[in-house]
């Protein structure tokens, strides 16, 4: 299988380091999927990653369609919410990466998404960042 769409549920910290790579390589093809104020939030102004203001393709679970990869990235807490939502824009053969820190949250999205969606992943980054207070 050739992955050709990908969807992000979670434009957080580790959301951004996707969408920063994977919006360049892919354009329209790469999804940012929200709901409600959250996904107004996103349309009208995206995200700031190391201080740029990045506009996003956000859209709704609903609108989206399948795609080929489904990364969720969220905080663990709204992790089924996220899981539930997916399940509009998970195909046959929708492959789903979870990046959450924790050892369940590839069984918890397996267990409302199928187990053979599931690739079992790690993720390390270096990073850096300087921040400053606004």
């Amino acid at each position: 299988m050739q992955i050709k769409r990908v969807g992000l549920v979670g434009a957080g910290a580790i959301g951004a380091y996707f969408i920063y790579y994977m919006q360049k390589a892919l354009g329209d093809d790469f999804l940012v999927l929200a709901e409600g104020d959250r996904l107004a939030r996103l349309q009208s102004r995206g995200i700031v990653i190391n201080g740029v203001q990045t506009p996003v393709h956000a859209v709704s679970f609903a609108d989206a369609g399948t795609v080929d990869l489904l990364i969720i990235a969220t905080k663990y807490g709204a992790l089924k919410q996220a899981a539930q939502q997916s399940r509009a824009v998970c195909g046959e053969h929708t492959v789903v990466l979870s990046v959450l820190n924790g050892i369940d949250s590839e069984a918890i999205c397996g267990d409302i998404l199928g187990e053979g969606h599931m690739l079992p992943s790690f993720m390390l980054l270096m990073a850096s960042r300087l921040a400053t207070l606004q």
